[in-house]
């Protein structure tokens, strides 16, 4: 059974946000990829999950696209994220940013969504001039026993209250 991940926080950036999932390839813009090129259909004001890709918490690459518009869209400030920074899934699943990365938008460079043989998130967001961020982190937590994770899933999840309190 696939378990959909229903939301994504990373404080460090001031995101939170639904995730959505997308179960196909839909027509890139030609003027943008070329013809007859395929990508996925990406929601514009929330960060999309391709169901193609790993389930949060197993092995693989977990994928979550989302637009970069500059002073809009929901990974706008994803230009900001560092090393370290943590990113939440469903207050269940925690990552620690690795790097980021700026890439052209060049057919080799799909190889940051491929799977994986590590468990992994990647973030990807438009850029200008058709680049892409693409943002890796890695598992945390995993090493804590199931008591501390429950405590940091209600911590988590009283952090997360608080803070779209402060946004509202």
């Amino acid at each position: 059974m696939i378990e959909v991940p229903v939301f994504i926080t990373i404080t460090a950036i001031a995101l939170f946000s639904a995730i959505t999932p997308t179960h196909g390839l839909i027509e890139a813009d030609p003027s943008r990829h070329g013809p007859r090129q395929m990508t996925w259909a990406v929601d514009d004001n929330l960060v999309t999950w391709p169901t193609v890709t790993a389930q949060p918490g197993e092995i693989g690459n977990t994928v979550l696209l989302g637009h970069n518009y500059g002073s809009h869209g929901v990974f706008r400030n994803i230009p900001k994220i560092k090393k370290n920074d943590v990113i939440n899934i469903d207050s269940k699943y925690f990552y620690e940013v690795e790097f980021r990365l700026l890439i052209p938008d060049e057919p080799e460079n799909a190889s940051w969504v491929l799977p994986k043989q590590d468990q992994r998130l990647t973030l990807v967001a438009s850029a200008p001039d058709n680049q892409y961020y693409i943002v890796v982190a890695k598992p945390v937590y995993s090493h804590i026993d199931s008591n501390s994770c429950e405590f940091m899933s209600t911590f988590q999840q009283l952090f997360n209250y608080i803070t779209l309190k402060m946004w509202q």
